[in-house]
Order: C-alpha cells, then sequence, then structure tokens
C-alpha cells in the first residue's frame, strides 16, 4: 500500500532487530507556489513503519517484513474517498496494515507474499451526511519452482465493497481499499497500464471491488527470455448495483512473453481474454466478451 511518491519529511532508525521509519508525507498542498504562507490547508499522513533489520545493499522499500500504521488529515477535502469527499469536508483517516515481500525459507523453496491492510476513518462536512469510512484489502500468494526455468502459482486478493444500497450522500458508510497502485492481477483485470503510469490501481472494478483466485505457471523463464500463462476467476464483493444482484466477473485468461535484446533492452507481448460474466458486462454496458493485446518495447537505464 506504500509502494507510492510522496513529499515528505521522515526519521529512520536502524536498531539491531528492525528498522524504525516515522515521516510527514504531504500528499496535497493546494497553496504550493501560490506564495501564500501556512500549512493548515495541507494533506498530511503521518506514518509509522517496522521493517527487518537493515542489509547492504538493500534500499528503501525492498524490505521483507513491514508493519505500518498511520493517520491522514485532510482538513479542508483536497482528496477523495471512493468518489465522495473534496472541497468543503474533513477527513480523519486511520489504517493499520502488515507485508511480506518475496519471503522464503530456504533458496529454492517456495516464494511467500502476504498483505493485509484495514481502513476507519470519518468524513465530516457541514450541512451533509457525515459517513464513515472503513475496508479491508487484502493479498495472500505462494510460488514454487518445480525446475528451473518453470515455476507454478496461486494468488488469492480480496477487497471489501461499497453496499450500492448505502449512499454516502445519506449517511451510508464508505468501503476503502488499497494494496498498491503498481498492483495489477491480470492483463484485463486491475490493469491500467495503457492509460496510466501506473500499472495497476486498488482493489475496485465498477466501485463493487473484486474477490479473485489467480492461478499461474512460467512455462519458460531465464535472463534472456520468459514465457507465462494464468487463468483468473473473479466476482465483486458486493452486488454490481441496487438494480444488478450479480457479482460475477468472469474468467480471465492470460499469456506473456518477453524477450531480452540486451542488458538494458526487453521486447514484451502479452493477450488478455476474459469471458465476461454478469456484473462485468453491467460495468461496460457491452454483453461481449473483452479481449486485449499488448506489445512493449522496455529501455532501461
Amino acid at each position: 500500500m506504500l509502494d507510492d511518491t510522496a513529499t515528505g519529511v521522515g526519521v529512520r532508525a536502524y536498531l539491531n532487530f528492525m528498522t524504525l521509519t516515522v515521516a510527514d508525507l504531504n500528499l496535497a498542498d493546494p497553496r504550493a507556489g501560490g506564495g501564500l504562507p501556512g500549512t493548515s490547508s495541507d494533506s498530511d499522513l503521518y506514518l509509522v513503519k517496522l521493517t527487518d533489520p537493515p542489509k547492504e545493499g538493500t534500499g528503501y522499500g525492498k524490505e521483507k517484513y513491514s508493519v505500518y500504521f498511520g493517520h491522514l488529515a485532510d482538513p479542508k477535502g483536497n482528496l477523495t474517498y471512493n468518489g465522495f469527499g473534496g472541497a468543503g469536508f474533513d477527513t480523519q483517516l486511520d489504517f493499520i496494515g502488515a507485508a511480506l515481500k518475496q519471503y522464503t525459507y530456504r533458496d529454492g523453496g517456495a516464494v511467500i507474499d502476504l498483505e493485509l491492510n484495514y481502513f476507519d476513518g470519518k468524513i465530516d462536512g457541514t450541512g451533509t451526511a457525515n459517513p464513515d469510512i472503513s475496508g479491508i484489502a487484502a493479498l495472500a500468494g505462494v510460488s514454487a519452482s518445480l525446475k528451473p526455468g518453470k515455476t507454478v502459482g496461486l494468488t488469492v486478493v480480496y477487497g471489501s465493497g461499497q453496499d450500492p444500497a448505502k449512499d454516502p450522500a445519506m449517511g451510508g458508510d464508505i468501503n476503502i481499499n488499497a494494496l498498491s497502485g503498481n498492483y495489477s492481477l491480470g492483463n484485463i483485470l486491475l490493469d491500467t497500464s495503457i492509460n496510466s503510469d501506473r500499472d495497476g490501481q486498488s482493489l475496485n472494478v465498477g466501485g463493487a471491488r473484486i474477490m479473485a483466485v489467480k492461478v499461474s505457471a512460467d512455462c519458460a523463464k531465464d535472463e534472456k527470455r520468459s514465457l507465462g500463462v494464468a487463468i483468473i476467476w473473479a466476482e465483486t464483493t458486493e452486488n454490481a448495483s441496487a438494480a444488478i444482484s450479480s457479482r460475477d466477473l468472469g474468467v480471465e485468461v492470460d499469456g506473456n512473453a518477453t524477450i531480452k535484446l540486451d542488458d538494458n533492452l526487453e521486447l514484451a507481448a502479452g493477450v488478455g481474454y476474459l469471458i465476461a460474466g454478469d456484473a462485468w458486462k453491467a460495468f461496460k454496458g457491452d454483453d461481449g466478451d473483452a479481449i486485449k493485446l499488448h506489445t512493449a518495447v522496455v529501455l532501461t537505464f
């Protein structure tokens, strides 16, 4: 969830058994560059993060495990929350989370990824509804190498959803969730790479959020090339709308390949086909299945 960039100030303490980070991150500054004094209109995220002990050559954000606590103060409504809020609203939001990244108990063993985030807060507005905010986002994944270049994996993701019967404008609760703006479940589901500088998004499809199971396999993978396939079953965690009771997003089948031409240049291609369920069709206003083809030239420097 903290996989993003921000302006702020922080202090890190390197202890024998962990690393402690305390930071004040500025998520919005409406007066920036305006020559106006004061910070009372800013949106600040106050963060405390505990991670594993530092290792030589390991940069920030590369830790194996982390536990974090945060408080977001948005007194002037610079931000919105699942489409609600904005100017004239005062939002106070707390969250607690934990993550385990690419953990393995031994070389060549199974690799585990875990993350769990919980949100709780409130939006206050003069003369309007004052809805509560809550939400849960979770991920669990494991992959194992059967032999060099051949890996199988299983991933489960869950994001709590917005109840279509609860209108925040009438005082109904607001649901939010987040893993990472760079988390992409498949080539179609939770992928925004074709129209965004981020690869993915929050666990959200049509506002109703998502629960999904993904099975993947690397058929061939080495320093020069890779070929992988995946199948994903997905549904929303709430009904598509107050009028449409379906939660079925469908089944997606993916294939991806890369070829490395040299140390800094890579060609990539992929295909995704979603056998669309009724909820997906309702969100898109289209009864057809979804297909996506993509190619890319990736230059690193």
